[in-house]
């Protein structure tokens, strides 16, 4: 009988890699042929079609991977795995319209068998475990990235003849930027990711590349300040705050002299961002005014209830929802359909705009309690193994989890679209599947 052999196993992972790296591009790249009128696919169909049968051929070798590993090790994350997939089922058989539950809903189109895929988009990921070919993901990764921030910087500031069309047909007010998220709100929280990302590989990487790594921390700074997201740079700082306490504590437990190493590349990363911020300033006045108008009211008491894209009004819409529904198993998939009083006009919405809240509203308390463990487990993990980890593979590990960080920060303030959250279970699987 043939043995699966350690050469076979690193040969599957390179498929697998090979193949999560197509469905990881796939989605914006199509978005992208929409915007210039290459093709004409429509938002649902690019959602629940092209990413869940991308998934469908990496579980095939999932599978396969699973069936053919010499050594079967129990994991905390599938007994989570399997809840959660028990979750999104019961989700879609209890839900108030099944059919939208099945398909999405409008923009988001986030419905069970596109859900489906991003449990299996963490799952490839955490099966490459060898380091050239996790290499190779992270490159993937950050290619996406340098994408959407030269994308949107076209889209608010050169306006291409090509992007003019589908500029006005998604204009945003003040905000232009969306890069193939079709939305600022998921595009600045997709720039807070990968602002957090290259301000570790700043800090951390060698002299030569440090100028490199500085410019794409503007690049991404200054994207992140044009999509006006509030709740994404909150994530980005939220992200360094806590990197910040981790190394303090570190500095005190082990009395490593973590600061005096690194004092001069955070000082340059500070900067950058600063210059990032100056620059927005200069390019385009009506996008800032309008940005530091609505932070300025943010922090006025008395103006909590029309303030924040009336976020206010959407989460307290979005809790009566629920409050009618099935506490234990929601309202069902992407049924979370509300009509919010906006003062001037009420605003149809599929979304809570908090993507906790959304997921309790429409999987209710099974699904969010599943939904946490499942991010904490990962974390958790990542923790414990970065403290054995070394150079370039603890590098990587702290980049991941400043990533996911400012992800999971953003995500209170952040709508769901199916071309954003494959973004957070591919970062999740790529810690996850790190070896101590």
């Amino acid at each position: 009988m043939y043995e699966f052999k350690k050469t076979d196993s690193k040969e599957l992972q390179k498929t697998i890699m090979i193949i999560l790296s197509i469905v990881m591009c796939a989605v914006p790249f199509v978005n992208f042929l929409q915007q210039i009128k290459i093709i004409n696919l429509e938002r649902l169909e690019a959602g629940s079609i092209i990413l869940p049968l991308g998934a469908l051929i990496l579980l095939l070798f999932d599978i396969y991977y699973i069936v053919k590993k010499e050594k079967k090790e129990f994991k905390t994350v599938y007994v989570i795995l399997f809840f959660a997939v028990l979750s999104l089922v019961l989700s879609y058989i209890y839900a108030n319209d099944r059919d939208l539950a099945l398909s999405g809903a409008d923009l988001h189109a986030e419905g069970l068998f596109v859900f489906l895929s991003y449990l299996i988009i963490f799952l490839s990921a955490s099966f490459v475990t060898d380091q050239k070919n996790r290499r190779v993901l992270f490159f993937v990764l950050n290619a996406i990235g340098v994408f959407e921030v030269v994308l949107g910087v076209m889209q608010a500031v050169i306006q291409p003849p090509f992007l003019k069309e589908t500029l006005d047909e998604l204009y945003f007010e003040n905000y232009k930027a969306y890069g193939t998220l079709e939305n600022p709100n998921p595009y600045g929280s997709v720039m807070a990711m990968f602002l957090a990302i290259e301000t570790i590989l700043c800090i951390c990487t060698e002299k030569k590349k440090k100028m490199v790594h500085a410019a794409l921390v503007f690049a991404y700074a200054y994207a992140l300040f044009l999509s006006g997201t509030r709740g994404a740079i909150v994530g980005y700082m939220g992200a360094m705050f806590f990197l910040a306490v981790a190394a303090i504590v570190r500095v005190i437990v082990k009395k490593e002299h973590i600061f005096k190493k690194k004092a001069v590349s955070v000082c340059i990363v500070i900067m950058v961002v600063a210059l990032g911020f100056v620059f927005f300033r200069l390019t385009d006045k009506a996008a800032f005014d309008n940005l530091t108008n609505r932070v300025v009211s943010d922090a006025k008491v008395q103006d909590i209830e029309r303030v924040g894209s009336s976020r206010i009004a959407l989460w307290k819409s979005s809790l009566e929802k629920y409050a009618d529904s099935n506490l234990i198993l929601g309202m069902g998939i992407s049924n979370l359909i509300q009509y919010v009083n906006m003062g001037s006009f009420w605003l149809l919405n599929y979304d809570a705009h908090n993507r906790y809240l959304h997921i309790l509203c429409t999987m209710g308390l099974f699904g969010i309690v599943i939904y946490f463990a499942f991010m904490g487990c990962v974390f958790l993990s990542s923790i414990r193994k970065i403290r054995h980890l070394k150079d370039e593979s603890k590098t990587t590990m702290l980049c991941l989890i400043a990533g996911f960080v400012a992800f999971a920060i953003a995500d209170f303030f952040c709508i769901g679209v199916y071309a954003l959250a494959p973004f957070l279970y591919f970062i999740m699987g790529l810690m996850y599947g790190q070896k101590e």
